[in-house]
Parts: structure tokens; C-alpha cells; sequence
């Protein structure tokens, strides 16, 4: 127990002293953390938005791993973060981290449904520019094998959406904007990708097209 707890401290020391190439100037916060358990240790690496307190872990998009529910009840750039995320495959990890140096440096704990709790120690690896704003709000008619299959539209307020399917019943989900060129359908658990002129989603068996 003292061997394991040493070596924690000593992964801490370590961080502390890597430089950070980019100040904490923007909101979009890139952190790379190390959950351990008993004799092993699990990599993550999460961007956290905050201005509309939200995570995204770019490896996890588009896989079993895709993050589908999340929730902040504290969320300090520079001193603390708490939040609870849930997995596309079921499992949900909480974590409670405060930010030391200016943000820079994670020293925290995790709760895992998978294999328990443990210490999360990380840095903040860089700053990033908030996901561009694009513009989806309108109509949108749904394709699946180049054929039309639904009437759609989008409701947008800044990076949040509201993603409908004009059926009866009416299919609804929330969403949001993960990045450039990327959007989530949240209660759909999809992930898209949107075109480059804004009037395209490619989604993982379909795809919308924009059409006012």
C-alpha cells in the first residue's frame, strides 16, 4: 500500500513538471488523466467546455465507448470539476478533480461501474478554440439508400440542438456541437458528421440533407 501510494505521489511530481505549450486562455480545456486501480492504471484523455460545461472524449466518438449522458455539478476552469459520464455500453465513470497551478494540474478521484474507485491524476495538455458555431437550424429531409425517408429539422441555440424527425409519433433528441464538423444526437445515441458547407449530416446509416 505505501509502494502504491508513493508511486502516485511521484506520477504528481512528475506532472508538475511538464510545461504546458498553451496558456489557459480559452474555454476549451484538453485533459489527459490516468484513473488507477489496484495494480492497473486506465488512460483518458477529455475536453471540457467551460462555457456550456460539457465533456466529449475525442477517442470514444463514433464506438461503444461514444459518451452518451453527462452531467456537471461543479465546474471551476481553474480549482474544480465534478461530473458523471455515461458510455454508449453501459458504464458510468463520476469524477470529482481539483485543479491545481492555474488549472494545469488534475489530482482527483473516480468511481467506475466496472471496476471501483481510485485516485485520477492528470494535466491539461492544451487549450483549444470553442467548436465553431454552425448554423443547422431549418429543415431537413432524412435519406437511407438514396431514398427519402422522413421529413426533419433542426432547433439550435449556440452549441445545443434539438433534432427532430417529422413522424407520428414525433421523434425528438437532444444534441449538441462536439467539435469541427462533428454533432451528437444524444438521446438517438448517434454521432454525425457534418459537410463542410453545412448542408449535409452523414449519420451511420443515413443521412440528412438541409433543404431552405
Amino acid at each position: 500500500m505505501k509502494k502504491r501510494c508513493l508511486s502516485w505521489v511521484l506520477v504528481v511530481a512528475v506532472l508538475g513538471m511538464i510545461p504546458l505549450s498553451h496558456a489557459l486562455a480559452n474555454d476549451v480545456v484538453e485533459y489527459e488523466v490516468m484513473n488507477y486501480w489496484q495494480h492497473q492504471s486506465f488512460g483518458h484523455v477529455y475536453r471540457i467546455d467551460f462555457t456550456t460545461c460539457t465533456v466529449s472524449e475525442p477517442a470514444g466518438v463514433g464506438t461503444p465507448q461514444a459518451l452518451v449522458k453527462q452531467g456537471f455539478s461543479i465546474c471551476r476552469k481553474d480549482s474544480r470539476v465534478r461530473f458523471s459520464i455515461t458510455h454508449a455500453n453501459g458504464y458510468v465513470i463520476d469524477y470529482d478533480w481539483i485543479l491545481e497551478d492555474g488549472g494545469r494540474i488534475v489530482k482527483g478521484a473516480y468511481r467506475d461501474s466496472n471496476v471501483g474507485w481510485g485516485p485520477s491524476i492528470g494535466r491539461a495538455r492544451q487549450t483549444l478554440s470553442p467548436p465553431a458555431t454552425v448554423s443547422l437550424a431549418g429543415k431537413w429531409e432524412g435519406y437511407r439508400g438514396g431514398r427519402k425517408v422522413a421529413d426533419c429539422s433542426i432547433q439550435q441555440q449556440g452549441t445545443t440542438l434539438t433534432l427532430i424527425i417529422h413522424r407520428t409519433p414525433e421523434e425528438r433528441s437532444r444534441g449538441r456541437l462536439v467539435g469541427a464538423g462533428q454533432i451528437e444526437a444524444i438521446d438517438w445515441k448517434e454521432h454525425g458528421t457534418v459537410s463542410p458547407d453545412g448542408r449535409r449530416i452523414n449519420w451511420s446509416n443515413s443521412y440528412w440533407i438541409r433543404v431552405d
